[in-house]
């Protein structure tokens, strides 16, 4: 939660597994091209990101697989990118951007939810549903394990608010 903390801990663990199956240093190239393999380490991933950028790759980094124009954006450097709390930070900044534009007169936050991983996926609302991307993401909610130990609440609180 303190990476994240905008973002509910299992839809964060589900965006992630889906992007990247929890490989830190995971690099996927938008379109057709694929790495020859993934890098194992950071020093290989950060290598690997810089000579994406300099030839002009569209490319997407890390746990949360942030989009090398939000990594531009967001003034990040590669070895921040690489770094799993700072990554899930900027995945948790894409999303909740998302989730605010797709609350806008939408009640149903399941509904805005979708919307947001939509647009987490391709920029949009309506495309991730199309390509499958919110199904995928959908499954992987439902392989994360529950937590065996419940979270702290302050003292006097008896549930977690919603």
């Amino acid at each position: 939660r303190q990476c994240a903390p905008s973002v509910h801990p299992a839809t964060l663990a589900a965006v992630v597994k889906t992007e990247s199956s929890f490989r830190p240093y995971a690099i996927n190239i938008n379109g057709s091209r694929q790495l020859p393999r993934q890098p194992a380490n950071q020093a290989e991933a950060i290598a690997t990101a810089e000579y994406l950028l300099a030839n002009g790759y569209n490319f997407d980094s890390g746990l949360g697989q942030i989009n090398s124009t939000n990594v531009r954006k967001f003034g990040m450097a590669w070895t921040e990118v690489f770094e799993p709390c700072a990554n899930l930070t900027a995945a948790a900044r894409v999303l909740t951007e998302c989730f605010v534009r797709a609350s806008d007169g939408e009640p149903n936050d399941q509904a805005a939810l979708r919307n947001a991983l939509s647009c987490y996926n391709t920029g949009n609302f309506t495309r991730g549903h199309a390509n499958g991307y919110i199904g995928r993401v959908e499954r992987s909610a439902g392989t994360i394990p529950a937590a065996v130990v419940p979270a702290l609440l302050p003292d006097g609180q008896s549930h977690e608010p919603a």
